[in-house]
């Protein structure tokens, strides 16, 4: 499943990360036109907190690799994404509460997810293939209207999913050459 294969009328994507002052940052944008919808500040760091400039709004987020992400809106609401005992880098399903929204992130197989409100039905999808991690796009089901909040929260947690499963896959991929290299240099010279 790519963004070739649908017919795509709205959906969020990500600009590239930028470091202004020492501080890394994001943007997130929509549709075609490529309209800012806000700016995050980021981090390589498995566990972090930071802000989001939503239109005029500040927001205070809270990321852990192994536990859960937050926003906090100005307002006082509080969104949240959990992804269980697993973490992000390996889990099957996230759930999201954009409070007292219920909606939850399914992982349908290795690299495709698709995203159902509390009634199971599909309000978007976001893929991990071609690119799918650079951009993070979240592709909204024809119809589906959504607060700018929860799109921007969902947009949030789409990316930092594609992240944290990469990462995840990545440390997996680095222990094995660690654990392969002695093997390799001992069949070589005996």
């Amino acid at each position: 499943m790519t963004t070739k294969d649908l017919a795509v009328t709205e959906y969020t994507s990500w600009g590239k990360r930028t470091k202004i002052e020492g501080q890394i940052s994001t943007d997130l944008l929509r549709g075609d036109e490529q309209a800012q919808l806000g700016t995050f500040g980021d981090s390589t760091s498995k566990a972090f907190t930071s802000t989001a400039v939503v239109g005029d709004q500040e927001w205070q987020l809270s990321f852990d690799i192994d536990g859960t992400a937050s926003a906090t809106l100005p307002d006082g609401r509080v969104f949240t994404a959990n992804p269980g005992e697993k973490g992000f880098s390996k889990a099957k399903n996230v759930d999201i509460d954009m409070d007292g929204v219920h909606m939850v992130a399914i992982n349908e197989n290795k690299a495709n997810w698709i995203i159902d409100d509390a009634n199971s039905d599909k309000v978007g999808q976001f893929t991990g293939v071609n690119n799918g991690l650079r951009r993070a796009i979240l592709e909204f089901e024809e119809g589906v209207q959504l607060p700018r909040e929860q799109e921007v929260f969902l947009s949030w947690i789409t990316r930092k999913t594609l992240e944290s499963r990469m990462l995840g896959s990545s440390w997996g991929l680095t222990i094995f050459l660690i654990v392969l290299t002695p093997i390799i240099i001992f069949l070589m010279f005996t």
